[in-house]
């Protein structure tokens, strides 16, 4: 049978319809099987280890990476007289903890609040701002050992800006907004990120925080 030249043409456009394709499958066929994919935000794989820091916690103790293993955490950063996204994200994260005691599943959890003002939230004030959202939770600050901060901050890519006017003595603060998921190695398994409304307020949902969580925690179980 011979193949007029309008023949050919047809052929060889649909070759290079069925290459093209095979080209875009390759990245999808070739990813790797044990990817997690979060709602609200990223998994690093493999997970990422913190560097060395000393801080101290709202107990006025020393606080290092060694303290993180042994226990799963999910750590926030802000500051106590944040009016309004510290103080709910902490409560969300009470919210989760209930939700784990109901359902039986992953209770093994801490959480930690870094602040990053640390020469208004000193530990005493800390203390008192923790004690708010339950036992579970533990406040840390920068100690007194000047930089000894900076590996932990850098770490996690934690973003903060403090400035004070001397003459109105006003400070002003303004902050990145995240989740961190800590494995019991003291390793950093996850970054969650908050939804942003149509008016561009930025917030964590109850159902993406605990969903995320849940996936995480199954995810390494079976690795």
């Amino acid at each position: 049978m011979r193949i007029n030249r309008s023949q050919q043409k047809l052929l060889l456009a649909l070759m290079l319809v069925c290459t093209a394709s095979l080209v875009l499958l390759m990245p999808i066929m070739s990813a790797p099987k044990n990817l997690l994919v979060l709602e609200s935000g990223q998994a690093l794989n493999p997970a990422k280890a913190l560097s060395e820091f000393e801080l101290l916690n709202h107990k006025q103790q020393t606080f290092t990476r060694e303290d993180l293993q042994g226990q799963w955490h999910i750590l926030a950063y802000g500051y106590t007289q944040c009016p309004d996204i510290c103080p709910t994200t902490l409560m969300l994260l009470t919210q989760l903890k209930q939700i784990l005691v109901q359902q039986g599943r992953y209770q093994d959890v801490g959480f930690l609040f870094y602040s990053i003002d640390p020469k208004r939230d000193t530990s005493e004030k800390l203390a008192q701002y923790v004690a708010y959202f339950g036992e579970s939770f533990v406040g840390i600050r920068q100690g007194n050992r000047t930089g000894r901060h900076l590996g932990f901050e850098k770490s996690l890519a934690i973003k903060a800006l403090i400035s004070r006017d001397e003459k109105s003595k006003q400070v002003q603060v303004s902050h990145g907004i995240a989740l961190y998921i800590l494995d019991p190695q003291g390793k950093l398994q996850a970054v969650l990120s908050p939804a942003v409304d149509p008016f561009g307020k930025r917030a964590f949902t109850l159902d993406a925080v605990v969903a995320d969580y849940l996936r995480v925690r199954q995810f390494t179980s079976n690795l």
